[in-house]
């Protein structure tokens, strides 16, 4: 049970506006956060160099973000002043707002409101608990493991949060799962792989086209059925799916080994087309196409 503070805290964060529009994926602000954190959990402070952190924001960008992105470093870094969590100021300790120069960004330091810094650092628990629930509004939770795990923010014992915070009127549908796996009949869409123990799918996961947390219904035409490999390679944007259905791989993944190569292998397959009508729906493609896939 969250106590007053720590609960006003994660609301705090999760209300954070995040500019989106059509459906893009807009991760700059949620991964100052956890740079911040992480910074926390590692020296004591969530003083963030502008300086010295941006490389590192700028490759969690590309692996974890939208296959193109206009928007840098600078972005949150000074926008963020405006949702009551961050401050930052520039080499001769005048204050920023969204409106600075890049000039005057490029010098700044920045780190959480003194309120929330000192909560967070009387309360290590809350820190991961917070790292968790930011972590899971912008990606797949899978994909948000990995992301966690590279910031060094993960432990054993976090639980998942299930907070009121965003006027969430959507819940999951728990029957969706069983559903999709069903309408591919127990089987891999990319691969073909079919594996069962005690006549029950195994290693087949239920995976949503366009994500769940990014608006993707739990709808037939807006799953698969992956295994486990072939799914998280998805998420990630190895993997995706031309209109006409063909399976694509991203000129950015590679390959040494041969178990490895049958991903590159996979490359104008033709999907497994299912027998239940669920075919992917074209508008979950284009998504996916525009907003995961690593062209």
């Amino acid at each position: 049970m969250l106590g007053k503070e720590a609960e006003e805290i994660l609301r705090r964060f999760l209300k954070v506006r995040r500019f989106s529009k059509s459906g893009e994926r807009k991760m700059h602000k949620p991964l100052l956060q956890l740079l911040a954190l992480s910074a926390l959990v590692n020296s004591g402070s969530s003083r963030i160099l502008f300086s010295e952190h941006e490389a590192h924001f700028q490759e969690l960008l590309r692996e974890y973000g939208p296959p193109s992105d206009r928007y840098k470093f600078e972005y949150p870094f000074r926008h963020m002043t405006t949702d009551g969590i961050w401050r930052a100021t520039d080499s001769d300790g005048g204050t920023l707002s969204k409106d600075s120069p890049e000039t005057r960004v490029r010098t700044s330091t920045g780190q959480f409101e003194s309120t929330i810094e000192r909560a967070l650092t009387a309360d290590p628990d809350l820190i991961y608990l917070l790292a968790r629930a930011i972590a899971d509004e912008i990606l797949p939770s899978e994909v948000a493991d990995d992301l966690l795990d590279d910031l060094s923010l993960t432990r054993s014992d976090t639980p998942v949060l299930e907070l009121d915070i965003r006027r969430r009127s959507r819940q999951r549908n728990a029957q969706w799962r069983r559903d999709v796996v069903a309408a591919w009949r127990g089987s891999c869409a990319f691969c073909g792989y079919d594996g069962t123990l005690a006549r029950i799918p195994v290693g087949i996961d239920a995976a949503h086209i366009r994500w769940f947390n990014h608006g993707g219904p739990d709808s037939l035409d807006n799953g698969l059925a992956l295994c486990v490999l072939d799914h998280r390679l998805f998420d990630r944007g190895a993997l995706g799916l031309s209109s006409d259905l063909r399976i694509k791989v991203s000129p950015q993944f590679t390959a040494t080994t041969d178990t490895a190569r049958r991903i590159e292998n996979l490359h104008g397959v033709l999907l497994n087309v299912s027998r239940d009508g669920a075919a992917p729906h074209d508008d979950f493609l284009e998504w996916h196409d525009k907003q995961v896939f690593k062209s």
